[in-house]
């Protein structure tokens, strides 16, 4: 039998199972593998420090590692090709004040500058609150704005940092996200000023989890010829609080992009039981909507909005233009003894409406997936899980012969 060698593909080839491997986040095979020979050292070596993840504080604490610029700063000394590896960075602010990180990185912004920071493809900014990036040194939120400069920057992601960073981004950015972010009040701070000139048009946009979701959703729209959302494909949504305000700057941002919108990824609040029977009130038509991804809470004992998810899917018209439906069932550890109960009838009911809905309102429908965890808790028994998913495919009650139903 003839033995294979990963070293007698073409480079190409070689790359792309590594690069299969670096997707899988199998960072120890691709330590070992680029250990094996010179032929495998370098494109490992890419991969693994493609991302780069920094502290953008260092802690006042004893016995914890030392500052990550002290311990960039020994990496690149080990090596003058890593500096040309790295395409990616997440800067991380590790706890709030309160345990104990404030202190300055002084060897941060030094190590930063040795990388070309014009070819950063993908930049995550992460503080644990409002206050960090305040407080941040002058210097390091400098370097923060030169990576938002960066022309091959293509994807911005940030958390609890301020929405302006976006305005030192240029044309190369595609796909941003926001999650507890929030509109920087006042002057200072290294704060990028609004250039008109500067035009961002979005691919993707994800709204994630925020304590105000108007403010951040008014910046978005505020500002239409800097931040064009009118070619969004793909929106991911998570409601916070269901409030009108909320529902109606969404609805504005989905009809701003519902000629292009492909898919909608939506997180719906958790409404309470008298507020159930919507889950987005101003939804408009998006002819071209293929992808419909819903993640259900149910897990609370007092709320939900499984009847809200049912109300939403019957509201959409005849036309749509739906091919797949993904359905993210979450229920807590005790779910399956309330089965039989009243919270069971309440879910029942709602999921027997989704399951007419898909079947006779959806025209174009080919895949129905729910996906319930299956894991839902410490005290669960594997028994429950097999039990709530056999449940949930008889309360949907999707005609077997559709062919529609996946469950996993």
């Amino acid at each position: 039998m003839t033995s294979f060698k990963l070293t007698s593909l073409p480079p190409e080839l070689i790359y792309l199972v590594l690069s299969a491997i670096a997707s899988e986040k199998d960072h120890k095979s691709l330590r070992n593998i680029s250990l094996t020979c010179p032929a495998l050292r370098g494109p490992s070596q890419r991969l693994l420090l493609s991302h780069i993840r920094v502290a953008i504080s260092s802690s006042l604490n004893p016995g914890l590692p030392p500052p990550s610029g002290d311990r960039l700063l020994e990496l690149l000394s080990s090596g003058s090709k890593i500096v040309s590896y790295v395409k990616r960075i997440t800067m991380f602010d590790p706890e709030p004040l309160w345990a104990g990180w404030m202190g300055h990185d002084d060897q941060l912004v030094r190590a930063l500058d040795q990388f070309n920071l014009t070819q950063i493809e993908c930049f995550t900014l992460i503080c644990s609150d409002h206050g960090t990036y305040g407080r941040l040194d002058e210097c390091l939120r400098a370097t923060i704005v030169r990576i938002c400069e960066s022309p091959s920057l293509l994807t911005f992601s940030l958390s609890g940092a301020p929405l302006q960073l976006i305005w030192a981004c240029g044309p190369s950015l595609k796909h941003f996200q926001a999650r507890h972010s929030f509109k920087w009040e006042g002057s200072g701070a290294g704060i990028p000023s609004f250039r008109e000139s500067q035009v961002v048009q979005l691919d993707s946009f994800q709204l994630g989890s925020h304590s105000n979701p108007v403010s951040t959703l008014q910046f978005i729209l505020r500002h239409p010829h800097a931040i064009r959302v009118d070619q969004i494909r793909t929106l991911h949504l998570t409601v916070a609080a269901g409030g009108d305000d909320e529902d109606v700057l969404m609805g504005s941002l989905v009809k701003a992009c519902r000629n292009s919108l492909k898919t909608l990824k939506l997180v719906p609040h958790v409404y309470p039981l008298n507020r159930a029977q919507s889950v987005f009130r101003r939804f408009p038509h998006c002819p071209n909507l293929t992808n419909l991804d819903i993640k259900v809470d149910t897990s609370g004992s007092s709320t939900d909005c499984l009847r809200g998810t049912a109300s939403f899917l019957e509201s959409l018209p005849p036309s749509n233009a739906i091919q797949v439906l993904h359905l993210g069932l979450e229920f807590n550890y005790d779910a399956r003894h309330h089965l039989t109960g009243g919270w069971g009838d309440m879910w029942s009911a709602a999921l027997r409406r989704i399951g007419n809905c898909v079947t006779t309102g959806f025209p174009r429908l080919g895949t129905v997936t729910v996906e319930i965890p299956s894991s839902i808790g410490p005290r669960a028994m594997r028994g429950d899980v097999k039990d709530i998913r056999t449940w949930v495919v008889e309360a949907l009650a999707i005609p077997p012969e559709r062919n529609l139903l996946h469950v996993a």
